[in-house]
């Protein structure tokens, strides 16, 4: 059987301290982004008391830890598809060939600082699992609740709310008596609407670095729209990135659909393995979910 792969980048979150360190050549990929930046990544990345997960040269050194993840996964064997959850799609547009490497290292650092600045106020993410998403919506729905969206599926039962908090707060009483898993999470509602006023930032950050990406070599998915993304459309998707909602679930969906046999993820924390592994199993598919940054290798 032909064996087809696709790779899977994560998004904010799943920065930790120290990351990439197991991967080859990563300290000069390290060296290489620092000479862009002008700082040092390398000691930034190994110093716990400079190192903080929220920075965004965290931001930075994750995507890093997804490019290094490629570059070793696919001298072994072709990656097939590539595929980007939120902020992953940065990754995904440098190791498909859309960006080069400097640019996707200034782009992921100025995009990283706008998020950076966005105020918590009265917004937040709230997490729901083990509900199906077609009841969730009808709850909403009948709620009255306004200011509440979905901001990430992830699974037909594992997905995130992002919204009002005083809202939110009672829409997961409601959730909780149907039996859904609900914490909060201390993140301003990324990928709702609410957010809209990032999208004017984004576009600045894009014209100030007279980007202008190239087409695809590897084909890559949109988790916005599920669509392949192309030169002439990605840059109006990034603009929406952090105001539109990011569906990991249909990527999978279409991914499977093509005949996909095997899943690599780049994610330090395990999340995004376990919710990619539980989508294959659900689905009753034999198809294989390996995690490079745990095994080094895939």
């Amino acid at each position: 059987m032909l064996n087809k792969r696709a790779i899977i980048f994560p998004g904010s979150g799943a920065q930790h301290f120290f990351m990439g360190k197991e991967l080859d050549g990563f300290s000069e990929i390290l060296d290489q982004a620092s000479r862009v930046l002008n700082t040092d990544l390398l000691q930034f990345n190994e110093d716990k008391s400079i190192y903080q997960d929220n920075s965004p040269l965290a931001e930075v050194i994750l995507m890093l830890t997804g490019y290094a993840s490629f570059n070793e996964v696919n001298k072994r064997a072709p990656i097939s598809y590539v595929a980007g959850q939120s902020s992953g799609q940065l990754t995904g547009a440098l190791v498909s060939g859309m960006l080069t490497f400097d640019e996707a290292v200034q782009l992921t650092y100025e995009i990283a600082k706008v998020e950076e600045d966005i105020p918590l106020s009265k917004t937040r993410l709230l997490t729901c699992a083990n509900l199906n998403i077609k009841v969730a919506n009808k709850l909403l729905n009948r709620s009255g609740l306004k200011d509440i969206y979905f901001a990430t599926i992830n699974s037909p039962i594992n997905f995130i709310f992002g919204g009002d908090i005083d809202e939110l707060k009672k829409f997961a009483v409601k959730l909780r008596t149907w039996g859904a898993k609900c914490d909060f999470l201390n993140m301003p509602a990324f990928h709702t609407i609410l957010l809209k006023k990032i999208e004017p930032k984004i576009s600045k950050i894009i014209n100030n670095l007279n980007l202008a990406p190239k087409e695809p070599q590897i084909p890559f998915i949109s988790d916005l729209d599920n669509r392949w993304n192309s030169s002439k459309n990605w840059l109006n998707k990034l603009v929406k990135q952090d105001t539109s909602t990011s569906n990991l679930d249909k990527n999978l969906q279409t991914f499977l659909k093509l005949g996909v046999n095997g899943f690599v993820t780049v994610d330090c924390g395990g999340r995004l393995s376990e919710l990619v592994n539980n989508s294959v199993k659900n689905r009753h598919v034999k198809c294989k979910v390996t995690n490079i940054s745990k095994t080094g290798g895939a």
